[in-house]
């Protein structure tokens, strides 16, 4: 049975790595209820969402991809691995010119029946185009934002 990766990638600056660092991946067994993925998270430098989806397939494989989430249960898992104030990108994307709460998918084509948007959320804030999924981090709470998928994130240290 192949391993299946499923990444999410936190775009932290780091002053004195010149690679991405590499946690262990922790599977998320369907013996404890989950999806039998394993999720991996892995600090850059900066890096847009385009970047990072195509990371996320170079490091492992055409079966690796983005964080999707499709549960409430998924999205705790994936928030309690630690990441709680980073910048996180997701596997989420938006339609160009789709309003801001239409449009949604995720990569894998997976059904985009849950959400968790940080309250006010999804919003094209400013007139911005926001077409990428990631993690609020100003809400260290697990919920998301859309965000523009050329933003280069960089940790809050």
């Amino acid at each position: 049975m192949k391993q299946q990766h499923t990444l999410f990638l936190a775009a932290l600056s780091l002053i004195f790595l010149t690679a991405p660092a590499h946690a262990t991946p922790i599977q998320w067994s369907t013996a404890s209820g989950g999806n039998g993925h394993w999720y991996e998270f892995i600090d850059d430098e900066g890096i847009t969402w385009d970047e990072a989806n195509a990371d996320a397939s170079s490091l492992y494989g055409p079966d690796a991809y983005l964080a999707t989430i499709t549960s409430n249960a998924e999205n705790d898992f994936i928030f309690n691995l630690g990441i709680e104030d980073r910048p996180i990108w997701l596997g989420g994307y938006q339609d160009d010119g789709a309003a801001p709460d239409e449009g949604w998918h995720w990569i894998t084509g997976e059904a985009w029946n849950y959400t968790n948007w940080a309250w006010g959320e999804p919003n094209d804030w400013d007139g911005t185009v926001e077409n990428a999924l990631a993690f609020a981090f100003f809400e260290g709470n697990g919920t998301w934002n859309d965000a523009p998928d050329s933003t280069r994130y960089l940790g809050n240290g």
